[in-house]
């Protein structure tokens, strides 16, 4: 994958690439982290080229670090006069080397769209206005749908952060004592979460200073004191994982973010979507269980057709669920295509609808006596899917643990 000194971009396909039980398929995967303050200020135009705006801000939820909406700023000129608009953020499409967030909606549309005032971020979290919004855009509100919460330090708090005050915002410890300041966010343009705060300590003026990467599992904001706290003590912050400002680690590889979030206490599934199966764990959707087992390499076929039906089930007794897709092929066949476990594919952006065309690549097999397709890639437009390498091993199963 490329970037652009537009586009800084992080895959975690290294990290992926460099599991115990490798990781062998193309160096790429759906979780992409992206700076907060290079999202701050981009332009914004539909796939027409039409532009719509620049993004304003960011509308971040205080207790779990989710950025719900974008703000866009609309017309005007310099900023003044211009129309504000609260996008939800899983309708806006960032893409490594472009210049510009993409939304799917014409000039004239947007007009039409619920006006957001910028004096009125205590309404934000309303959830009568928030499901008005999300109508608008033809998604379904996911207000309740929460995979991880960050404690909140006093009762109160607000809904919402603008993502252009959390960063400078101060960071201190439980005895108060001045750890520095959040220096940027690293978010999943897929989901949308925050994936880690980067927080700027020690050095004078900036000089000396270092980096360090702490998932915002390990925060907790505290509104009195409009700061953020960690849990650390001030000299252990020392030995912290760190890095230079003008160095910035890979942090798509597996050994420093496991280092990272081992440090702090917290939880690497919540960012990157995958599970640690830490033996035999994988609800049945191992490489190596028996359904992974089917996978046979010279039974991988390309199918095009049309999804009559989203369901969800378990392909085998003794296997978590999971999002499963009934096809009609372009040659009149109905097939069932099994994606991955639904711990895995609701923290996907890709989510698939009766009526969507698509193009599967994957294993046919039969099962219980009908043919399945254990997909490896699924297309959708020009949004790609990919579950599998060329061998059968799941991207989410790549999490696992030495002894496995």
């Amino acid at each position: 994958m490329t970037t652009s000194h537009v586009w800084r971009g992080i895959t975690i396909a290294a990290a992926l690439a460099v599991s115990t039980l490798a990781y062998a398929g193309d160096d790429r995967s759906n979780v992409l982290l992206m700076k907060g303050s290079d999202m701050i200020g981009m332009s914004v135009q539909n796939p027409a080229g039409d532009r719509l705006g620049s993004i304003d801000d960011l509308a971040i939820q205080s207790n779990n670090g989710h950025c719900r909406y974008v703000i866009l700023a609309h017309g005007g000129a310099l900023g003044v006069g211009a129309k504000h608009y609260a996008v939800p953020f899983k309708v806006c499409k960032f893409s490594p080397g472009a210049e510009a967030c993409l939304l799917d909606v014409t000039p004239q549309r947007l007009e039409s769209a619920p006006v957001f005032d910028p004096s009125g971020w205590n309404t934000i979290g309303d959830e009568r206005w928030g499901s008005t919004v999300y109508t608008f855009y033809n998604i379904k509100p996911d207000f309740t749908v929460e995979k991880t919460t960050v404690k909140t330090t006093t009762v109160g708090a607000p809904s919402f952060l603008k993502g252009s005050e959390v960063i400078g915002m101060d960071l201190h410890n439980r005895q108060d004592e001045d750890l520095g300041e959040i220096e940027d966010l690293m978010i999943d343009v897929n989901s949308g979460r925050c994936a880690y705060s980067v927080i700027g300590f020690g050095g004078v003026a900036g000089i000396g200073e270092k980096l360090f990467a702490v998932p915002w599992q390990a925060l907790s904001f505290d509104q009195t004191g409009k700061k953020f706290v960690l849990d650390a003590d001030k000299n252990k912050l020392k030995d912290a994982p760190g890095f230079d400002k003008d160095n910035w680690p890979d942090m798509a590889d597996l050994k420093w973010s496991k280092d990272v979030h081992t440090f702090y206490g917290a939880d690497p599934n919540w960012v990157y979507g995958y599970r640690e199966p830490n033996g035999k764990n994988a609800g049945g959707w191992a490489a190596t269980d028996e359904y992974g087992r089917n996978f046979k390499k010279d039974s991988v076929q390309n199918v095009k057709g049309v999804v009559t039906n989203v369901g969800s089930a378990a392909p085998m007794e003794n296997m978590d669920e999971g999002p499963d897709l009934t096809m009609r092929t372009d040659k009149g066949e109905t097939i069932v295509v099994h994606l991955g476990p639904s711990w895995f594919m609701d923290r996907q952006a890709e989510q698939f609808a009766t009526s969507d065309r698509v193009e599967v690549t994957g294993c046919r097999i039969q099962l219980n006596g009908k043919p399945v397709i254990m997909a490896m890639e699924v297309k959708r437009g020009d949004d790609v899917l990919r579950l599998r390498d060329k061998s059968g091993w799941p991207v989410w199963t790549a999490w696992h643990s030495d002894e496995d």
